[in-house]
């Protein structure tokens, strides 16, 4: 099983054929080698697409449940997730901070920007 992430939480990866994959909540998942190959390739990998990696699909694992013990949602990819949603909320197009931002979510984008850089 291959797992992507992006920031986007629904977005939607195409190519001259059509689409690729969807992502749901920021992620995709699939177990296609073709499909993961096509994601890695396509020029958003790396600036809105990013790979998790190889997960061992498991017998005795029911798709669509997640918990801890089977498949922990690393903390990183929250961390990016939420940056993203507050980006998209707070920033307008040339960078800069809206005036009408509420201060609290300013100074926890700030904080994670910082953490996610180091």
């Amino acid at each position: 099983m291959y797992t992507f992430f992006s920031p986007y939480r629904r977005y939607v990866a195409r190519d001259n054929e059509g689409t690729i994959a969807r992502f749901d909540n920021g992620f995709f998942t699939t177990p296609d080698d073709v499909l993961a190959g096509k994601l890695r390739k396509h020029p958003m990998f790396g600036k809105k697409i990013h790979e998790k990696g190889v997960v061992k699909s498991q017998k005795n694992l029911i798709q669509g449940i997640r918990s801890a013990a089977t498949q922990p949602v690393l903390d990183r990819d929250t961390k990016l997730l939420r940056l993203g949603e507050l980006r998209a909320r707070l920033l307008k197009k040339d960078g800069t901070v809206r005036k009408d931002a509420d201060e609290k979510e300013v100074q926890e984008m700030h904080e994670l920007e910082q953490i996610i850089n180091n």
